[in-house]
């Protein structure tokens, strides 16, 4: 399931909302009720962000964008550089890939992400980094983008919420990675597409939904097989098991790979008979 239509973004400056806020970390929907991304903290110090589920996604599980839907890496379009071909989008001054301009027109023939892949706005909230050539080190947020064909036939324009600070060309390869609480599903597991783990689900959410994950604070966190921790031990996201925990740098199935991945949370009260335990979540 890929970035809903439904999905808006924003790219505003989040106060803190007043107390009496209509928010319910506990609602779930299908239609959007706040910004991708938007959240608050707590008078407690927890903090919760507003997501769109790519799958179904239990309560207490980790959760994470779906990088083979929503981002492009170095294996997806290596080495993929701009258009030499430029057309300048109706009502703009300023070309494409120039200093000044919020447009990106990119080639995407040869790329290794299908046509189909490439729909309108798919890209929309991810974040764009230019990885070599002209432009190198910068990154740039993503409004959205055309669908394969537009403007012409291979190419695709990508269309920036800040201006160009400095011309891209041919030279330039970049990176694209899909907005960060958008197409979550259960982090973790055996595919690595999952692993940028954004919060823990506070409800059970259905394929498409709206709904709330915890990024900061006391919450619950669904432990994988073999996963018994003990108070004080930083879990990280489970090597075998989708949305759950494990301990940290404690091989449970004979690697310690687990070594290698960031630390999610801690945990703060273990519970030997069940399989949740509560956590206090460092997602941010």
């Amino acid at each position: 399931m890929a970035v809903s239509t439904n999905s808006y973004f924003s790219n505003s400056i989040i106060g803190v909302p007043q107390v009496g806020a209509d928010i319910d970390i506990y609602e779930t929907g299908s239609n959007p009720k706040y910004a991708i991304g938007f959240g608050f903290e707590r008078a407690d110090g927890n903090k919760y962000r507003y997501c769109h589920f790519g799958a179904i996604s239990d309560k207490g599980e980790i959760v994470g964008t779906d990088n083979l839907e929503s981002s492009t890496t170095s294996t997806a379009m290596s080495l993929q550089v701009v258009s030499p071909t430029i057309y300048t989008p109706a009502g703009e001054t300023i070309a494409p890939n120039k200093v000044g301009s919020r447009y990106l027109q990119i080639n995407n023939t040869g790329a290794n992400l299908s046509v189909a892949q490439l729909t309108q706005d798919v890209w929309a909230g991810g974040t764009i980094c230019f990885v070599t050539g002209s432009g190198t080190g910068l990154s740039y947020r993503i409004k959205g983008n055309s669908a394969s064909g537009t403007p012409a036939t291979g190419e695709t324009y990508i269309e920036l919420y800040s201006p160009l600070v400095e011309t891209v060309d041919t030279t330039t390869a970049f990176v694209v990675q899909g907005p960060k609480y958008a197409n979550l599903e259960p982090a973790g597991g055996i595919v690595p597409r999952y692993q940028s783990p954004a919060g823990f689900c506070v409800v059970g959410n259905s394929a498409s939904a709206y709904g709330w994950v915890c990024t900061k604070g006391i919450t619950s966190a669904l432990l994988g097989a073999g996963a018994l921790g003990s108070t004080g031990n930083g879990v990280v996201t489970h090597t075998t098991t989708p949305g759950s925990v494990q301990v940290n740098a404690t091989p449970i199935t004979g690697n310690s790979s687990e070594a290698n991945l960031a630390t999610v949370a801690v945990i703060v009260n273990s519970y030997s008979a069940s399989t949740y335990t509560i956590v206090n979540a460092c997602l941010e």
